[in-house]
């Protein structure tokens, strides 16, 4: 059985692909969720600007 060196490469950059992938997913699943809770107006509220309530503006 001969080594094919080409296709062994490729197999762990895939597969570090794929976790890397996976990790950076999980991430902004926990750390930038959609949409969050606004204590001031009591709604939720798109998070795409950063610090910033969408509905009443508060911080």
């Amino acid at each position: 059985m001969e080594f094919d060196l080409p296709s062994y490469i490729y197999g762990w950059i895939s597969a570090a692909t794929g976790v890397v992938i996976g990790a950076y997913i999980m991430w902004v699943v926990q750390n930038r969720r959609p949409f969050l809770f606004c204590d001031e107006c009591g709604k939720y509220r798109p998070h795409w600007r950063k610090g910033s309530c969408s509905v009443c503006g508060a911080p």
